[in-house]
C-alpha cells in the first residue's frame, strides 16, 4: 500500500523546519558565535526561497540584519535591510515591518559615524512609530536621535530628543505598572473566590 502524503503537509513541515532553523540561528546569536548563527538563517532563507514565500523570506532578512548588527557588520546589515525594505516599502499595508526596518537602518548609519543618513532614517522610523503608537520603538529612535544630533554638534536637537525620549519612557513605565497592578487585582480577587467557595464545600 502506498502512502500519499498531502502536499499541504508537507509544506507545513517545509514551513517549520525553516522557523526551527531561524530558532537555532537566533540560539547561537545568543551565544554570540555570529558565524554559525549567520548559516542557520541563511538555510532558513533559502527554504522560503524555494516555497515563494516573499513575506516571511524578507522577514528572515530582518532577523539575519539584527545578527549582523550584533557581529558588528553594520554595512552587511543595511544591505539586508534595504533589500527588505523594497518588499516592505508600503508603510501604509506594513507600517510595523517599515517602521523596524528604518530603525534598523538609522541604528547601522548611526554606528558607522554616517550621521545625516542615521537621522534620516531615523525620522522616518519616528514619524511612521508615532502615527502608529509603537512606544517601545519610538523611545528608542528618540535616544538615537538624540545621540545623532549629538554627534552632529547639535545641542538643541539632542536635548529636545532626549526629553522626548524621557517622557515616553515615563509614559510606558506607568503604562506597564498600571496594566501589572490590574493583572495582580485580578489574581488576587480570583484566589479570594476560590477559597470563599472551598469554604462553602462540605468536608
Amino acid at each position: 500500500m502506498r502512502l500519499i502524503v498531502s502536499p499541504f503537509r508537507l509544506l507545513h513541515d517545509t514551513t517549520n523546519t525553516a522557523k526551527n532553523l531561524q530558532n537555532i540561528g537566533l540560539c547561537y546569536a545568543q551565544l554570540e558565535d555570529f558565524d554559525l548563527a549567520g548559516q542557520y538563517l541563511l538555510e532558513s532563507e533559502k527554504i522560503y526561497e524555494l516555497l515563494s514565500d516573499s513575506f516571511n523570506l524578507y522577514k528572515a532578512k530582518i532577523i539575519l540584519a539584527d545578527v549582523k548588527v550584533k557581529a558588528g557588520d553594520y554595512q552587511a546589515s543595511i544591505e539586508l535591510l534595504k533589500e527588505a525594505l523594497t518588499f516592505f516599502k508600503d508603510s501604509a499595508r506594513y507600517p510595523y515591518e517599515h517602521a523596524s526596518l528604518t530603525y534598523g537602518l538609522g541604528i547601522s548609519y548611526l554606528n558607522l559615524s554616517r550621521t545625516n543618513e542615521a537621522i534620516y532614517w531615523l525620522s522616518v522610523a519616528s514619524r511612521i512609530s508615532e502615527w502608529h503608537s509603537y512606544n517601545k520603538i519610538l523611545s528608542n529612535v528618540y535616544l538615537l536621535l538624540s545621540e545623532a544630533y549629538k554627534k552632529s554638534k547639535d545641542y538643541k536637537n539632542a536635548y529636545l530628543y532626549y526629553t522626548f525620549y524621557s517622557d515616553l519612557g515615563e509614559k510606558i513605565f506607568k503604562g506597564e505598572s498600571a496594566k501589572r497592578l490590574q493583572e495582580l487585582e485580578k489574581n488576587s480577587s480570583l484566589e479570594q473566590k476560590e477559597r470563599q467557595l472551598a469554604e462553602k464545600m462540605p468536608g
